[in-house]
């Protein structure tokens, strides 16, 4: 479905704004779809926020470490890589006993406020 509003989008101008419209529900059917791949992926931790703070600072460094030296392929590769690993070190280290800190700090009682 998106391959085909891509390639129609080079024939015809019109389909230039029924592809905007076709991505937009294809994103969202993918992003709301869940899979027994996807589900299994969760066994290694939630990483989606590791990556999430650590994507910038890392692509950024071997941007600057590497510059044109380095293809666009390698670079997204590597700084996926990378922030995986990261992710998955925060995770392990940081997030997961912060979670359950929270969870055992929810739990006590709280005095009333008056």
């Amino acid at each position: 479905m998106v391959l085909a509003s891509y390639m129609l989008t080079g024939v015809f101008v019109v389909f230039g704004v029924l592809n905007i419209l076709i991505l937009s529900y294809a994103i969202v059917v993918f992003g709301t779809s869940s899979t027994p791949y996807l589900r299994k992926a969760g066994r290694f931790g939630d990483l989606s926020y590791g990556v999430y703070l650590y994507g910038f600072p890392v692509a950024q460094t071997l941007s600057w470490a590497f510059g044109r030296d380095m293809s666009f392929l390698a670079h997204i590769i590597l700084s996926l890589g990378i922030s995986m690993i990261f992710a998955f070190a925060s995770w392990h280290l940081v997030e997961k006993k912060a979670l359950r800190l929270k969870h055992s700090v929810s739990l006590k009682k709280r005095p009333a406020s008056s």
